[in-house]
């Protein structure tokens, strides 16, 4: 199994983690990158994508310039989504996971671990052994 594939695992089993969760990425400024979008996401952003993407990749830009200075990690509420992202390992790139609807604080936190354990499985992944 490559890399690619190994990702796209791991933002499959993270959007199945928790129900409240739409969709993930791993994604640098520019919204390059690795989706897990399944079509039911597709379905529900499509009326607001323009302008979800543009505020993602806002928050992409602030992760480039400052993830090298210690951002582990932002969120935001925009067009009835939450967008939860950890910087991954100090870098320009960031694993974030869709939320259509807010949820209540311990879920949060666990979506934070989620995205946490997450993030530590991508780095081991893609580290020289």
């Amino acid at each position: 199994m490559g890399r690619s594939d190994e990702l796209m695992g791991e933002l499959k089993n993270l959007s199945e983690s928790h129900e409240s969760i739409s969709a993930a990425m791993i994604a640098k400024r520019g919204l390059e990158g690795l989706m897990m979008f399944p079509d039911t996401f597709k379905e529900d952003v499509a009326d607001v994508w323009d302008p979800l993407s543009k505020s993602v990749n806002g928050i992409l830009e602030i992760v480039s310039k400052f993830g090298g200075y210690g951002l582990k990690r932002s969120y935001i509420q925009i067009l009835g989504f939450e967008v939860y992202f950890k910087v991954i390992a100090d870098s320009d790139t960031a694993l974030m996971v869709f939320v259509k609807t807010e949820v209540p604080y311990g879920d949060v936190n666990f979506i934070s671990a989620c995205l946490d354990e997450s993030s530590m499985r991508i780095m081991a992944s893609v580290l020289p052994d």
